[in-house]
């Protein structure tokens, strides 16, 4: 009879491979047995935020920085397969127009959105195995790619002629986690994520009629880099109730 993997769980399969391979250095370092344990359910919730300190805006399909600023996000998220992460959020860009006023001064804007976006992370390797507190412990180094979709809900200071528009970016970059070894229900029921992406606007977030010059029509695109702090809860259960 031959087998049929789906996308999903081929990658669960992978996933559950490299989180033993840590497991096993975990335990390797361990020189006593707790009595009791705890053990993850499938049952998570988690927050996160993101900031971008180069908030760059660009035209459509470069990479040319024409002004830079900075950008804020905030949502909620969670843990789905053990390595995609859905995510609904708050974003705010703050930046600069590539044109200036009739005084030459550069235009500002505010860019205000609700989005919804997907992450999914791949475990590389770990390091810093090792007896911490009285624990096992080691970090985690995983491989971060995704996408999302951002609807705009409140544009102030557009300059002239100009049209927000919802925005569609691709993600990629590394995070990193702690795993505990050991019986703590507190460290068993908390992940803490540290990641660094790069977000690159696929599509136009904003419009501008009769720009650079009358009866032409200009775009430009966000591509910023984020540095996000994700905080999983996990609800969890002792291995002698099962």
């Amino acid at each position: 009879m031959c087998t049929i993997f789906t996308l999903p769980a081929l990658l669960k399969k992978r996933y559950t491979m490299t989180r033993t391979l840590i497991l096993l250095l975990l335990c390797a370092c361990m020189q006593h047995a707790s009595a009791q344990t705890y053990v993850r359910t499938s049952k998570n919730f988690g927050l996160f935020a993101a900031y971008s300190p180069a908030n760059m805006t660009q035209r459509p399909g470069s990479f040319r920085t024409v002004n830079n600023g900075q950008a804020l996000s905030a949502g909620l998220t969670r843990q789905v397969w053990q390595i995609v992460y859905p995510e609904l959020f708050y974003l705010r860009h703050q930046g600069f127009t590539p044109y200036s006023d009739e005084n030459n001064t550069p235009v500002p804007y505010r860019w205000n959105g609700i989005g919804a976006g997907l992450a999914v992370k791949l475990d590389l390797f770990a390091f810093d195995v090792r007896k911490k507190n009285g624990y096992c412990f080691g970090r985690m180094v995983n491989l971060i790619a995704g996408g999302d979709y951002v609807h705009p809900v409140a544009v102030t200071a557009t300059p002239f002629e100009s049209k927000a528009q919802g925005e569609a970016t691709a993600r990629l970059g590394l995070g990193m986690y702690s795993v505990w070894g050991g019986s703590s229900r507190a460290k068993k029921s908390w992940t803490i994520h540290w990641e660094a992406t790069y977000r690159y606007g696929l599509t136009p977030f904003m419009t501008a009629i009769d720009r650079p010059a009358p009866g032409m029509n200009d775009a430009w695109t966000h591509s910023s880099v984020n540095l996000t702090l994700r905080v999983i809860r996990h609800k969890v259960y002792k291995f002698s109730d099962m």
